[in-house]
């Protein structure tokens, strides 16, 4: 019975230690810097630039699209991917 209630307070634990998922915008503003705004357009430009030098279209091939992104900056979440792909779809 001990062991039961060990491994659920273990398991407890680790579920309440375990870090949360960051938002799209939260992480731009990590890796681009500046407000969340100012993060999500220069990320935006910077995602133009990345994807027109691999001749990436953003419409045609999404999930492309967002791997590119995510391997060009480790540090871009797919949240943060996602993001910077919708605003190119609705700026380009």
């Amino acid at each position: 019975m001990t062991a039961i209630y060990t491994t659920l307070a273990l398991v407890i634990g680790v579920a309440v230690l375990a870090p949360r998922p960051v938002g799209g915008r939260k992480n731009l503003t990590a890796v681009f810097g500046g407000t969340e705004h100012e993060a999500v357009r220069s990320g935006t430009r910077w995602a133009v630039d990345i994807l027109a030098a691999e001749g990436i279209s953003p419409s045609k091939q999404p999930l492309v699209a967002i791997r590119e992104l995510r391997r060009a900056n480790r540090g871009l979440s797919l949240a943060g991917a996602k993001v910077l792909h919708d605003q190119m779809k609705l700026t380009h």
